[in-house]
Formats: C-alpha cells, sequence, structure tokens
C-alpha cells in the first residue's frame, strides 16, 4: 500500500483553508442568529417582521413599521367589517405612535375621529423603517 506523503506547502494551504472556512461558518451562524422574525397581531391581522438585534440604535424602529402595517391591516379589516374591538385597537395604535409619525409639521392633522384615520391611512401610520 502506497503512503501519501503531503510536503509543508499543501498542509500549510489546507490547514489555513480550514480556519477560513470554520471563521465563514462561524460568522453565518452569528449573522443569522442576530435576526430573528417576531410578530404583532390582533384579531385577523398578523404582521411578522425581522428584528436585529445587532442595531442598537434603531430604537425599535421595526416593531413601530410593523405596528403601522398592522394598523393599516385593521382599518381594511374595520372598512369591510366595523367591530369596537378593532375600531379601539386602531385608536390605540394612533394615541401611541400614528401622532409623530408626520415629518412635516406645517401639514400635521389631528385626526381625532376614526374616520379620517381611515381616510388617511397611509399618511397617518408609516410602515417604513429608516437604517443608517
Amino acid at each position: 500500500m502506497p503512503k501519501i506523503i503531503m510536503d509543508e506547502r499543501k498542509w500549510t494551504l489546507a490547514v489555513i483553508l480550514l480556519l477560513l472556512s470554520c471563521i465563514g461558518i462561524y460568522n453565518l451562524y452569528n449573522y443569522i442568529n442576530r435576526r430573528s422574525e417576531r410578530a404583532v397581531s390582533f384579531k385577523n391581522c398578523t404582521i411578522k417582521y425581522q428584528y436585529r438585534m445587532d442595531s442598537p440604535d434603531m430604537d425599535g424602529e421595526e416593531y413601530r413599521a410593523a405596528t403601522g402595517r398592522l394598523a393599516s391591516c385593521l382599518c381594511k379589516s374595520y372598512s369591510q367589517k366595523p367591530d369596537t374591538a378593532i375600531a379601539r385597537k386602531i385608536m390605540e395604535i394612533y394615541n401611541s405612535q400614528g401622532q409623530h409619525i408626520l415629518f412635516n409639521t406645517a401639514h400635521i392633522k389631528n385626526y381625532s375621529k376614526l374616520d379620517s384615520i381611515i381616510k388617511y391611512q397611509k399618511s397617518v401610520f408609516d410602515t417604513l423603517a429608516l437604517y443608517d
């Protein structure tokens, strides 16, 4: 049976490639673990979003955007079939975060009635998460 003989350069190359592949797999595993899927839901509307744990400066932007999408879904659901619980949830979301979403303060309107909120839902509930 012949012996397999490798010279020193081939062993070095094999060890370096093995180390690089281990580092790559470790980085991929950490990247996947930093992103977790979360969901917000109410009644028949469920919104799933990716939460990034490596961005501490985001201050809940993903959650705010997902809640805005939930509110838009609830507005559509309420337009099809009015429900008191859905109306309360829409007003709760609006009162907690809907008022500070508009960036141009000269055009801020007070949408205190549910009809106005449903009519102007795209400008009231912003669903954009801004990353730096």
